[in-house]
């Protein structure tokens, strides 16, 4: 049975190609998909493949290859409105139908900078300094603090910082319309302004604290921020500990404020999907958020 057997498992090797992994530091292959795949030949095939891998000399480890999702705005813009086709099998969108699409609103985004000559944040016009002033009359970034804990005014290449405000609110600077599904890179309220707070020094983020806050949040119902997004976190946490204390009082002290954070990248990542969800997205006054990979999707 397996490799050395008549067949040689040939339908499983077909067409096989090896690439560079994301990160370059190992190589990936994807095997043929089988409908029957617990078939003792199937599984046979595959054992003995792995086991020639395994003994090879210049061979050190052999994992499994997590599926691969596709992930894009464009899909979370339907996914989170419904998930429903028109007549024409094209996504609806009730929410941007309504006008709810960000108009109004004003985000704060905490991370590790954000790169202001992206299209999808860039402004052609503006009566102010930024990192200085608020300036409202701008389409997207309104305001740039800089963490005193640690900010350096920027992002590094494929950046975080950049990423999450695009799935927030990103629009590109020549786009003049919303929600038609036209463009993949288009956040989830492509309407609304952020408010950036630059957390990062390089890659490395150091939480916001009480300086967010106040550096976002006005008393005037229509200046300020009054949603906050931190894509960020500590780990699972076994106890209330100082993190939630932290964020939960901050946020009787800023009753009109929303903090909107991620539950983590965890997910079933050691097998289980249980003590996954680290802080503050664990913590009771915090909105957490979470994601699917649901292949519907």
């Amino acid at each position: 049975t397996g490799i050395e057997s008549e067949n040689s498992c040939s339908s499983l090797l077909d067409d096989i190609t090896i690439q560079l992994s994301f990160g370059k530091s190992s190589y990936e292959f994807h095997l043929q998909s089988y409908d029957n795949f617990k078939s003792s030949s199937v599984l046979s095939c595959v054992a003995s493949l792995i086991a020639g891998l395994a003994v090879h000399p210049l061979v050190v480890n052999v994992g499994l290859l997590s599926k691969r999702v596709v992930l894009d705005n464009a899909s979370a813009q339907y996914a989170i409105q419904g998930a429903v086709t028109t007549s024409s099998e094209s996504w609806k969108r009730p929410y941007f139908d309504a006008g709810l699409d960000g108009s109004g609103q004003i985000v704060s985004v905490s991370d590790t900078g954000l790169d202001m000559r992206n299209c999808y944040f860039k402004d052609d016009d503006g009566n102010g300094d930024i990192f200085s002033m608020w300036d409202y009359s701008r389409r997207k970034v309104v305001k740039y603090d800089i963490s005193p804990r640690g900010g350096d005014s920027t992002d590094i290449y494929r950046g975080h910082g950049s990423h999450v405000v695009g799935t927030v609110a990103g629009q590109h600077l020549l786009d003049t319309t919303v929600g038609n599904g036209d463009d993949p890179k288009e956040g989830i309220a492509p309407s609304a302004k952020i408010h950036f707070f630059d957390i990062g020094l390089g890659s490395a983020v150091n939480d916001p604290r009480e300086a967010w806050f106040s550096s976002f949040h006005d008393s005037h119902p229509r200046k300020g921020a009054k949603i906050a997004s931190g894509s960020w976190g500590f780990g699972y946490r076994t106890s209330y500990d100082w993190v939630c204390r932290l964020y939960d009082e901050l946020l009787i002290d800023y009753p009109d404020v929303l903090f909107v954070s991620s539950a983590g990248n965890s997910g079933n990542k050691f097998s289980s999907p249980y003590n996954t969800v680290g802080a503050p997205a664990s913590c009771k006054n915090v909105f957490a958020v979470g994601a699917t990979n649901n292949v519907d999707f």
